[in-house]
């Protein structure tokens, strides 16, 4: 799909499971999210992050 949108971005999360959730505490999927939305800027090219921190029991 994201092929298909012409000036799309594709932010990936490493590892992170099989689909789309953000609003967990990971910064670089966040701070590009929030921007979108609130911009309607995007990043370059697609970004991959690191996986967000796995909570403490």
């Amino acid at each position: 799909l994201h092929k298909r949108f012409k000036g799309s971005r594709l932010v990936t999360e490493k590892n992170a499971g099989s689909h789309g959730v953000t609003g967990l505490v990971n910064p670089c999927v966040n701070e590009r999210v929030d921007t979108y939305l609130l911009t309607g800027r995007t990043d370059r090219r697609d970004v991959t992050c690191d996986p967000h921190a796995t909570p403490k029991p």
